[in-house]
């Protein structure tokens, strides 16, 4: 590289896209056991890290290697956590009116103990899909009940036993019960944004294929200017993890850990999932309305 070029990099705001590579050590992620450089737990609702881990390494692209600092970094995983959620509210909004359908049909030809049953069901479908919306709302930044998102994930949070693992909201109970994990390993493709420079290559790095060097380039974040990692591989529940155990209480985005995202129950769907998903809420608006004339 030129000296033009290392000037150029001379603390100027970066922002690079390449994979991760073990710059001299790697931490063991809880609950999945992987090697990895960093790793976080989150809360369900806020999506704050409740714990963590990091340790310094490079993210290697077309140019080479950059050296990550750890000291101050935001793995921002919210817009991942935010797909695989709607993904799960979609499915079981589908669910959900597949039911209600059946109850219409059923109400025309029941009377009695059964009829009321059923309107019991149907008011507590009602319910479910108000949480389910919430919840929606609530993974893309948005309100759909209380007076802001800390009110909102409060309410969801009293809420969650609407869903229940075993019924028509099974998928979005399965990727909202739990607290969920964030990892990057060595491999995973990220985007990184930070302040860039360059300096001397730290000796304990020398053998991170810089043997013949002595400066490299460096990300280096700030209280004030973490550096910020996006677009990493995958999340997943932290299985057998609850926020009381650990003593702190708290919710964000970033590297998933290595399980299928199919394990957790979120599947994906095509785009027809929008446009039920705006017929279910329409049709649940008019039975609300039937139901509140009677």
């Amino acid at each position: 590289m030129s000296n033009t070029s290392d000037s150029a990099l001379r603390s100027e705001y970066t922002t690079l896209r390449g994979k991760v590579v073990v710059a001299q050590r790697t931490l063991q992620a809880p609950h999945s056991d992987r090697p990895c450089v960093y790793w976080d737990i989150r809360d369900q609702w806020s999506g704050r890290p409740t714990e963590r881990g990091c340790v310094d390494f490079f993210i290697e692209d077309a140019q080479g290697k950059v050296l990550v600092l750890s000291e101050h970094i935001h793995a921002d995983t919210l817009a991942e956590r935010s797909q695989r959620v709607v993904e799960a509210v979609e499915g079981d909004l589908i669910a959900l009116g597949e039911r209600l359908s059946v109850i219409k049909q059923q109400l025309r030809e029941k009377q009695g103990p059964d009829a009321a049953k059923l309107q019991r069901e149907r008011q507590g479908l009602a319910q479910l899909a108000t949480f389910l919306h919430a919840t929606k709302a609530h993974a893309r930044g948005r309100r759909h009940v209380g007076q802001s998102l800390s009110e909102q994930a409060t309410w969801l949070e009293a809420h969650a036993h609407l869903a229940q693992s075993d019924g028509v909201a099974m998928r979005t109970a399965k990727v909202t019960r739990d607290a969920w994990q964030a990892v990057i390993e060595a491999g995973h493709e990220i985007t990184v944004n930070g302040r860039c420079s360059h300096e001397p290559l730290p000796p304990e790095l020398g053998d991170g294929g810089y043997r013949t060097i002595t400066t490299c380039r460096v990300l280096r974040g700030s209280e004030e200017a973490p550096i910020l990692i996006t677009g990493i591989g995958a999340i997943s529940p932290a299985r057998n993890h609850r926020l009381h155990d650990a003593g702190t209480h708290g919710g964000s985005h970033l590297a998933r850990s290595r399980a299928r995202p199919s394990k957790d129950g979120s599947v994906p769907l095509t785009a027809r999932a929008g446009v039920v998903g705006a017929a279910i809420a329409f049709a649940l608006a008019a039975f609300a309305a039937l139901w509140s004339s009677r």
